[in-house]
């Protein structure tokens, strides 16, 4: 019996190693074996103009294929030149660009062809300088080295330039602006530095005191017009912006003659002098002011809330360069008209052009070379509100009519079917910041910082605005619409207004343990994204039954404490069972089948921030905050695919089809919203996939992804305005070298 027990005994453990040894084999066996992802070799175009076939391998297995398109940021980027160092200014004489190269000294390009520069020569200077800007005058070159004065360069002979001269300065050498045989220095906290460069081998100083004693000032930047010089830059103790005027007629003895503070800025990092008006670019706006009237004439801003990083004038245009990665060309003769260009994953430090291209410095980026063609792909700028946009929910539309929320301002545009254009046919201006919004049919509601929450009501191209209804100083953190009622998360309580009448009226308050960051509602049910308090972390989504206007609380969903520490949510979508909350840091799919018992699915996370999501169909949408639109298939909710990435600086919505991007100052463009390619004909090693017919003429893009990365193929077609697709040449190879991993 004993023997008999014993045998029964090692047979069990014989049987459970057995089971552990097989399973340990078989993911063994399966972490080795050969992935089995969609790949793509070949893309051909059908002779029926009508669809693409594919060839490759595995092209049955999960694989999706987007059109998009082509976005203007995109299309205007020509190349870029890295310069092992710091690029902070360039300035062109006639086919060579000279680059300020920072530590390096100065770098020259020949740009006959733009799109192919290449270096010429390099100059590394005495003492080791910081090279910020350059100026030049005839034949003659001009740096700036903050601690270390100024040099003079001979670049007669680009190819061999040589160094003159060299002249230490009191103060640090910002700006140089040169007038007949001096040479003006904005030299920081120093003021105001005169040189005399007749004799460009021997610069002498000619005066290095500032008129006012005790200076609190520290001075970037300087122009000149006839006998005045304006040198700007910010007071120390006060922190203001501030630009004074000094008559130079005796260069020994300059004389001050006038000053202004730029209210509202820090700092003046930039200015010029075009015709008989200095602008000044500060850390909140340009500053327009006509010196032929004084300083003390009215002065005009534009570009608000926009930090000026340097600025650069041609016969019709001014440009600016801004933070952000942006470039904004401000047409001097149509209206001051402003169109915005981004510069893809590139600073923009300094700007100068020659003919249709910019040349930027992109600090330790090199240089960037964009075209100032605006393409014609069918995105240009349609209006423009000329203020950027703060709401997450930015834009509504209904029938004709889109409702635009700028900063401070909401737009009311109207579509024109005969004209086939938008037209803005009222706006109406706040002194503070519109914060949250939201829609039903016709009305619009959104909420003005210490006002309270106001109304719009549409009506073919007409609307009425309602006087604020509930004035509330308490900080709103979202607004919703449900069964005619109006939900309002501020601290720690949802205040429910009916909004059934003419006049709406607050019925319910209802206290929430946790902060409401947002609500959304399903059914009868109402999902609160909430954050502690007292750390401001999210903690995850609480379900409520929603009836005769109370909550009853049903259950709640956990995130994990990596979740609870990175993530905010900024979006409660649905599609089925299935609840998507849009995070700042990625997104999380939930089944909430069971209301009772909500199961987390997956999660993606994001490599860029993200501000707003919208869900059509099977793909979600995904807004960055500076920028660019992400797009998501959730058709399988337990795995999350990444289908490809727009890169832009605009604010995207898509509303029937169509996309509806805004820059930093609100110019609008509409585009074909991305489309899924239905597959034709599937085979592993070959798919086609039918082009859609009825779509705008222009430029995309087509975006591959499987179950491990996505390719983007760049300008792969073009839809003529005839109607008929062309496929351009493309690169699968280099596609593939530069695809992102999901």
């Amino acid at each position: 019996m004993i023997s008999v027990k014993h045998n029964k005994t090692l047979l069990i453990i014989f049987t459970i190693l057995y089971t552990v040894i097989m399973g340990i084999l078989l993911i063994w066996i399966k972490e080795l074996s050969p992935e089995t992802y969609a790949h793509v070799e070949n893309v051909y175009l059908e002779p029926s103009g009508q669809s693409i076939s594919l060839t490759g391998e595995n092209l049955d297995h999960n694989f999706s294929a987007i059109l998009a398109s082509t976005s203007p940021e995109e299309e205007s980027l020509v190349t870029t030149k890295f310069t092992w160092s710091e690029v902070y200014d360039i300035q062109i004489k006639e086919n060579i660009a000279w680059a300020a190269n920072n530590k390096k000294g100065i770098v020259a390009f020949n740009i006959d062809n733009p799109s192919s520069p290449y270096i010429v020569s390099s100059l590394e200077l005495p003492n080791n300088p910081v090279i910020w800007r350059i100026t030049i005058n005839d034949n003659y070159l001009f740096t700036s080295s903050t601690k270390n004065g100024l040099y003079i360069i001979d670049i007669s002979k680009p190819e061999t330039p040589k160094l003159l001269s060299w002249l230490d300065l009191p103060g640090t050498t910002n700006q140089i602006v040169t007038q007949n045989n001096l040479a003006l220095v904005a030299a920081g906290e120093s003021g105001l530095q005169i040189v005399d460069i007749k004799n460009k081998n021997r610069p002498k100083l000619l005066s290095s005191t500032f008129p006012r004693q005790n200076l609190d000032c520290y001075f970037f930047t300087v122009c000149v017009k006839k006998n005045l010089a304006f040198i700007s830059g910010r007071e120390i103790n006060s922190r203001q912006a501030v630009t004074y005027c000094i008559d130079f007629s005796d260069p020994k003895a300059p004389v001050e003659i006038g000053k202004i503070h730029h209210t509202g800025s820090k700092t003046v990092w930039d200015s010029l002098i075009i015709k008989d008006v200095l602008y000044c670019g500060t850390t909140n706006g340009i500053t327009k002011i006509n010196i032929s009237e004084g300083l003390s004439s009215k002065r005009e801003k534009f570009l608000h809330d926009f930090s000026i990083l340097r600025l650069h004038s041609t016969e019709n245009s001014l440009f600016v360069a801004s933070k952000g990665q942006r470039i904004h060309r401000l047409d001097l003769k149509n209206n001051f008209n402003i169109k915005t260009f981004h510069i893809p994953r590139r600073a923009c430090r300094c700007i100068t052009t020659k003919k249709n291209f910019a040349f930027i410095g992109s600090g330790i980026q090199g240089i960037t070379i964009v075209t100032l063609k605006y393409p014609d792909n069918g995105s240009q700028d349609i209006l423009s509100l000329k203020s950027n946009l703060k709401p997450d929910e930015f834009l509504y539309s209904h029938k004709n009519n889109l409702v635009i929320f700028g900063h401070k301002k909401v737009c009311l545009a109207y579509f024109h079917p005969e004209s086939n254009k938008y037209k803005i046919v009222r706006e109406i201006k706040f002194k503070e910041r519109i914060i949250e919004t939201a829609h039903e049919k016709n009305k619009v509601f959104f909420s003005v910082l210490n006002k309270g929450i106001y109304t719009i009501r549409l009506n073919n191209g007409e609307w009425n605005i309602e006087e604020s209804f509930l004035p509330i100083n308490e900080s709103i953190k979202s607004l919703k619409i449900f069964n005619n009622k109006l939900y309002i998360c501020v601290k720690e309580k949802i205040i429910i207004a009916d909004i059934s009448s003419i006049k709406p009226k607050i019925i319910n308050e209802i206290s929430i343990k946790n902060t409401p960051n947002l609500i959304s509602f399903r059914d009868n049910y109402a999902f609160i994204s909430t954050t502690n308090s007292g750390h401001e972390k999210h903690i995850g989504i609480d379900i409520y039954k929603v009836s005769d206007n109370t909550f009853q609380p049903i259950s709640n969903i956990i995130y994990p404490k990596t979740i609870n520490q990175t993530n905010t949510s900024n979006g409660i979508l649905f599609r089925d069972n299935i609840l998507l909350d849009s995070g700042s840091e990625g997104l999380i799919t939930i089944d909430i089948s069971s209301i009772q018992k909500p199961e987390i699915l997956d999660s993606v996370e994001f490599s860029k921030t993200c501000e707003t999501s919208q869900i059509i169909g099977d793909i979600v949408y995904v807004n960055h905050n500076r920028g660019g639109l992400s797009f998501m298939d959730i058709s399988n909710p337990r795995k999350i695919k990444k289908l490809g990435y727009l890169q832009s600086n605009r604010k995207s919505k898509i509303v029937n089809n169509k996309i509806y991007s805004f820059d930093s100052i609100g110019n609008m463009s509409c585009a074909p919203a991305p489309v899924a390619l239905p597959q034709k004909s599937v085979g592993h090693s070959s798919l086609t996939l039918d082009l859609p017919k009825d779509i705008q003429s222009g430029s995309y893009d087509l975006f591959f992804s499987n179950e491990k990365r996505y390719i983007r193929i760049k300008k792969a077609l073009t839809l003529t305005g005839n109607k008929k697709w062309i496929l351009n040449a493309i690169n699968i190879k280099k596609a593939y070298a530069f695809s992102e991993t999901i």
